[in-house]
């Protein structure tokens, strides 16, 4: 940021000294008892069934053309068709390597619609998708149940991180995102 303010806007200043963007307090690491419970509150929802070794991976959308969930639906039905080679291999270190992924997609908009029809299109065997709203209360503690984050959106300015990938780190969530300058 502070690069960009003395290349793009000519400022002069000797020091320019950025302020970082924190998430708010309610967006912490969850314990393993904490992430149980929430597990268990939401077990008749997002979690229903959910096996022992499968993986939650989450994204945070607003549903809109700048965020491509097609990349992520691409990209979790060739995993789909790997872990379906893995077990059919019968190669249980690859197997142990790919578990099943239960990916969670909270956020609403205005292509909400469109990606539910195409992801109920899907016939992955290894990959459930949902979609959910989740209010303010939820969103912390369901995001800090997952094993992975992912961001398919740029920051509005390119020069900062998106605030979703900032709210998943202050949940300690390693994130996967589209490469941009921040």
């Amino acid at each position: 940021m502070g690069q960009v303010l003395k290349k793009k806007f000519g400022m002069r200043a000797r020091r320019i000294v950025p302020l970082y963007d924190r998430p708010a307090s309610n967006f912490s690491p969850l314990d393993d008892n904490e992430r149980r419970a929430v597990i268990q509150q939401h077990k008749d929802t997002i979690f229903k069934d959910l096996k022992k070794n499968e993986k939650v991976v989450i994204t945070s959308t607003s549903y809109t053309p700048d965020e491509n969930l097609y990349t992520l639906l691409s990209a979790l039905k060739a995993y789909d068709h790997e872990v379906s080679m893995a077990q059919k291999s019968a190669n249980v270190q690859i197997q142990r390597q790919l578990p099943p992924l239960r990916v969670i997609v909270t956020g609403k908009g205005p292509m909400f619609d469109e990606m539910k029809e195409v992801i109920e299109k899907q016939n992955m065997d290894n990959v459930t998708v949902h979609q959910v709203w989740l209010n303010i209360e939820d969103y912390p503690k369901v995001l800090g149940t997952a094993d992975l984050g992912v961001s398919l959106h740029e920051s509005s300015s390119g020069w900062d991180l998106p605030m979703k990938v900032v709210d998943m780190f202050g949940c300690g969530v390693p994130v996967i995102a589209i490469g941009f300058p921040a």
